[in-house]
């Protein structure tokens, strides 16, 4: 297995856009042209984040739309709180704000969370899903061990710590060098807004809360994607939503993590395209 070259030599230059939705400020960045394609970020995340090469790859028959969720990174907020309905709901008017009438979406980790509420409640915008280490919520999402939890809610977690969410122990020591498959992060997101974002991922995994008893729902195709090694979202959720998801089918990646993107980029995009496309 390897990783991709050094991420910051194939990091494609996107100019920043800004557009207004409701009272929030959200930036954003679009990469290629053809059908539009949503991507949702996980916890803590920015659009700087998603992995290079897959972007490049999805441009290429997309036109590929990153955004920073409300308060995140370059998006501005005036919400003191969030929950993963009102997420949808700002990415579904953000759509119609940039002239997006239907897209497909791709969702990894807490983004499969909005990426699931945007496709249920506003199901005329969304075409094809899929759903990268994701999970259905309410008491039946198998929840990731205490020390994961511990290190994504900790005030200044360690490097080496994040990474040890992503990816096996394993392949980390083979791969000690995070920039030859990690994107260099450039945006920066105030804690407070991190923390509210946490408190919505909590209440999702609550009684009543998440998706469990709408999967039956969704009416479009979705593609499932885990790591056979995801800790972060523990690989058993992604049976769970193939198993009540009616247009479902599951892909799973040997070998992988949480940042199965950035371990297998070129297997990743292939699995995604060849679902859209087909």
């Amino acid at each position: 297995m390897t990783g991709c070259n050094n991420a910051s030599d194939i990091d494609p230059v996107i100019t920043i856009e800004y557009v207004d939705v409701g009272t929030d400020r959200i930036a954003y960045k679009v990469s290629g042209s053809g059908f539009p394609l949503l991507m949702c970020m996980g916890y803590s995340g920015t659009m700087d984040l998603w992995q290079p090469k897959v972007i490049n790859r999805l441009s290429e028959q997309f036109q590929v739309i990153m955004y920073d969720y409300p308060g995140m990174g370059y998006s501005t907020t005036q919400d003191t709180a969030f929950s993963m309905k009102g997420l949808a709901a700002n990415a579904a008017h953000f759509l119609t704000a940039i002239h997006v009438e239907q897209a497909h979406v791709l969702g990894w980790s807490m983004g499969t969370n909005v990426a699931q509420e945007l496709a249920l409640n506003y199901p005329h915008q969304i075409k094809k899903v899929i759903l990268y280490a994701g999970d259905c919520g309410d008491t039946i999402a198998i929840e990731p061990p205490e020390w994961v939890a511990d290190i994504l809610t900790a005030d200044d977690p360690s490097p080496i710590d994040m990474l040890r969410t992503l990816f096996p122990d394993e392949w980390l020591a083979a791969h000690p060098d995070p920039l030859e498959y990690f994107p260099e992060p450039t945006e920066t997101s105030d804690p407070a807004i991190v923390a509210m974002q946490w408190a919505a991922f909590t209440k999702w995994n609550e009684a009543g809360g998440g998706s469990a008893d709408r999967l039956s729902s969704f009416t479009q195709a979705v593609l499932l994607l885990t790591g056979d090694q995801d800790v972060c979202t523990p690989t058993a959720n992604s049976y769970i939503l193939l198993d009540s998801i009616p247009l479902a089918s599951l892909i799973l990646l040997e070998g992988c993590g949480h940042g199965a993107m950035y371990q297998l980029p070129d297997k990743f995009s292939d699995y995604v395209l060849a679902f859209l496309l087909n």
